[in-house]
Formats: C-alpha cells, sequence, structure tokens
C-alpha cells in the first residue's frame, strides 16, 4: 500500500495480489457484456465505452472486492476517519470502462466517499491519468515554478499501471490523456460509500 501525496488529500495505490489470476475471467465478462450493452460518448468521454453499473454483484468481480489491499483499505480508513460501529465501507457500483485508440476520459467526478480505478488491462504507454485539485491554477501559479510538482500544482499526473488499483477521494476530479497505443486499456471503476452494517 503506498500513499501518494494529493494536494490536501492522498491517492492510495495498492496492488490486487490476485490481478494474474483472475485478470482473463474478468476481461471475458467485460468482453462479454460489451458486446451486448455499452454507453459511447457519454459527457465524461470521447470515444470512450463504458458498461452499466452492477458488475459487484457478479462473481467474475468478488476476488477484487475481497482483496486483502482493499480490505486492508477500508479497515484503515474506518480508523482514520473514526467511523461509527454501526457503519462500514461497501462497494455500492462498479462498472467497466474501455478506452480504445484514440479515446480518453475528460474531467469528471463520481459520488460515494471513494472511487477505485482498477487497472485490468493497461500498455505501458497507453496514457497518463490525471488529478485535479479544487484550488484554482491562479493560487499556484504565484509560486512561479517552471517545474511542477505535488505541491505547487493543481495537477498531478501518473502512469496507469496493470494490476494496480487507485482509490482517491471521490471529490477529486480525474481525466486521462489520449490513448495512443492500439491496444484498449480497461478500467474496472468503483465507488466505495459508507453503509450501515
Amino acid at each position: 500500500m503506498q500513499d501518494i501525496n494529493l494536494f490536501d488529500n492522498n491517492l492510495t495505490v495498492i496492488e490486487f495480489e490476485k490481478h494474474a489470476a483472475n485478470k482473463q475471467k474478468m476481461f471475458d465478462v467485460v468482453h462479454d457484456i460489451s458486446m451486448e450493452s455499452v454507453n459511447a460518448n457519454n459527457g465524461h468521454h470521447t470515444m470512450v465505452y463504458q458498461t452499466a453499473p452492477g458488475l459487484q454483484i457478479n462473481n467474475a468481480f468478488q476476488d477484487l472486492l475481497n482483496s486483502e489491499n482493499l480490505k486492508s483499505f477500508c479497515e484503515r480508513k474506518t480508523q482514520e476517519t473514526i467511523l461509527g460501529r454501526d457503519k462500514k465501507f461497501v462497494c455500492n457500483s462498479m462498472w467497466a470502462t474501455m478506452l480504445p485508440k484514440y479515446s480518453q476520459m475528460s474531467r469528471h467526478t463520481v459520488e460515494g466517499i471513494y472511487h477505485g480505478i482498477y487497472f485490468l488491462h493497461s500498455a505501458p504507454d497507453s496514457g497518463m491519468m490525471t488529478f485535479y485539485s479544487r484550488v484554482e491554477d491562479s493560487y499556484f501559479n504565484k509560486f512561479g515554478n517552471t517545474i511542477k510538482n505535488e505541491f505547487n500544482s493543481n495537477k498531478q499526473i501518473l502512469n496507469m499501471p496493470e494490476g494496480a488499483i487507485y482509490l482517491v477521494p471521490s471529490f477529486i476530479d480525474i481525466s486521462t490523456s489520449t490513448n495512443m497505443t492500439d491496444e484498449t486499456t480497461v478500467c474496472i471503476q468503483f465507488i466505495l460509500d459508507i453503509a450501515e452494517k
């Protein structure tokens, strides 16, 4: 588990420890669903395809949801936020996003408490993911830096490594750069929210 400074918050990066064993099974499910029902070019995307939410109830994704690293993240956040004994973190929505060549996700946020992005298939040069602070550019421009880092810029740009899961507060805007490879990047996105036990 690795924390990356993200303005006044942290982006947590964990590895799905069973990625290699589960990749093909999940990929096949996403492929089958995409043949029947996808939503192309909605408001958050350019040439991007998404399945409908609901993958969290599909057996193919249970190993991901029950992974030890994801459980550890939820346990840590339960302690850090002093979550009540009658509450817990749950995944209440999950969907697949496919980014073929020349596609990109536009800047957007999601509902819930944490936004999870699991890179099911991601070629090394398939693009970058950008995270945005809610602080305006004008604040950071005062520093006058030509070399940007997480302390003097309202953007943090990271690779999209296959097998990794990014967990970020849901109010943080995200986008991707254009996928210039011939391979389709496949992300499993999910929302962690708080529910009664």
